[in-house]
C-alpha cells in the first residue's frame, strides 16, 4: 500500500489586531490549513518568495491604504495565490478583480468554507 504526500494548503492571514489574527489563525489550523501570521506590512519581507502561499487573508482591521499595499506587494511575491479580503459590517470600498470579499461578521464557518471553495474550485460560496 503506497501512501500519498498530501500537502497542507498555505494560508498567510494579515491583521493588525493581534488577538483576532491569533483567533482566525487557529480556527484555520483547526480546519486543516497551514497558516503564517503577520501583524505589519513590514512582516512581508521576512517570508521569501520561495515559500508556498495558497491563499493571502488580509483582515478586516487593515485600514484601505495598507491593505492596498499588501495586496500589491503579494501580488509581486505569490502572484498564483488567492487573495480574500475581510471586510467589516457596512463597509464598501472598491476591489482589485483578483480578490474575493467576506464580510468578516459572517463568522469563522462560513470562512473557513469560503476559503476552502476559493482554493479548490476558485469560486467564493453565496452568502
Amino acid at each position: 500500500m503506497s501512501k500519498q504526500l498530501i500537502t497542507k494548503r498555505s494560508v498567510l492571514l494579515f491583521g493588525q489586531d493581534q488577538r483576532l489574527v491569533q483567533t482566525r489563525a487557529w480556527v484555520l489550523e483547526r480546519a486543516g490549513f497551514n497558516v503564517n501570521t503577520i501583524l505589519h506590512l513590514s512582516d512581508l519581507d521576512e517570508i521569501g518568495p520561495w515559500k508556498q502561499i495558497d491563499m493571502f487573508v488580509l483582515c478586516d482591521s487593515l485600514t484601505p491604504i495598507v491593505r492596498r499595499q499588501a495586496l500589491s506587494l503579494t501580488g509581486l511575491k505569490w502572484p498564483n495565490a488567492k487573495r480574500l479580503t475581510l471586510t467589516p459590517a457596512g463597509a464598501a470600498f472598491e476591489v482589485d478583480s483578483a480578490e474575493a470579499i467576506f464580510p468578516a461578521i459572517e463568522g469563522p464557518r462560513k470562512l473557513v468554507a469560503t476559503i476552502h471553495n476559493l482554493m479548490t474550485d476558485g469560486a467564493a460560496p453565496s452568502l
